[in-house]
């Protein structure tokens, strides 16, 4: 019987053998253990593993798309009267404060940064570049096309890097982007969130140590926590306001997004234990 018994066993395991040799057209099965050793760190837990110069750090500067709520048509103030705010604060108070809302505000800065290391010490830097319009469609279409660049077929292992850029920055870049009828870059093309999330690593994420965390703690705080200078009122969005529809100061519209972009990699390098970048081995690029 015992003999019997273990002849239908293998019997059966080479048909299972066949059958999964067949539907992998002509790959032989690898088991679990294996398969999982060619499995690269994705997102947020690549963060303590990838290499620096896979990554690129990224800030959206968002401002409100008009300069007040009377710049409105009838049915949006509608809308936007109707939106939640906090007792004691005005329509037009919170309009200023509202920039990351995609249906109410728009692009005005996209600055991307990566950090370079120069011989023969290996000496940290941090080179940023900056797309700044009163016209939208511009740093959109820049961004964009930076972005399918860098995630071409020939760079798959990339990854973009921000505080809080999984919830915030991404999804209201891709908005603006359908809002203004602009072709969503290759990052975005996805069925689900999977695809999306497995090439950015959010620092706010992993700060939050959880899924189930609620409160996402500011970059200005988080950077304090880990000894990184960061100017609040850099991340003031009443002040970035002010800035594009009173001042028209796109200079320090995008002076204050690349200082943003450099907390980020500081943040980044802390929690990864590195030493911070000096502040002049910080470059810009036109």
């Amino acid at each position: 019987m015992f003999y019997g018994s273990l002849f239908v066993t293998l019997r059966l395991t080479n048909v299972f053998t066949i059958v999964s040799y067949n539907k992998n057209e002509g790959k032989a099965h690898k088991p679990a253990i294996e398969r999982n050793r060619d499995i690269q760190p994705r997102g947020t837990a690549a963060l303590l593993s990838v290499s620096a110069d896979d990554v690129m750090f990224v800030n959206v500067e968002a401002v409100p798309e008009l300069a007040s709520t009377s710049y409105l048509s009838a049915s949006m103030q509608r809308f936007w009267e109707a939106m939640p705010r906090p007792d004691g604060v005005s329509p037009d108070e919170a309009y200023a404060a509202m920039g990351h809302c995609a249906e109410f505000g728009r692009v005005a800065c996209v600055t991307v940064g990566v950090i370079r290391t120069r011989k023969p010490d290996d000496t940290p830097y941090f080179i940023t570049s900056s797309y700044v319009s009163d016209d939208e469609r511009s740093p959109l279409c820049d961004f964009a096309e930076v972005l399918d660049n860098f995630f071409s077929q020939q760079a798959r292992g990339h990854f973009v890097c921000g505080h809080n850029i999984l919830r915030s920055e991404i999804p209201f870049f891709a908005r603006r982007l359908v809002i203004n009828r602009l072709r969503l870059p290759a990052l975005f093309d996805y069925h689900g969130r999977r695809k999306l999330a497995d090439n950015v690593i959010d620092t706010a994420d992993f700060w939050a140590m959880s899924d189930f965390a609620s409160l996402r703690v500011d970059a200005p705080l988080l950077a304090s926590v880990l000894g990184v200078d960061a100017d609040p009122d850099d991340y003031d969005p009443a002040r970035a306001a002010e800035l594009f529809h009173q001042d028209n100061d796109l200079d320090a519209i995008a002076r204050r997004s690349e200082r943003k972009v450099f907390t980020s990699a500081q943040i980044f390098r802390s929690i990864r234990n590195e030493s911070l970048i000096l502040s002049d081995h910080f470059i810009r690029k036109d």
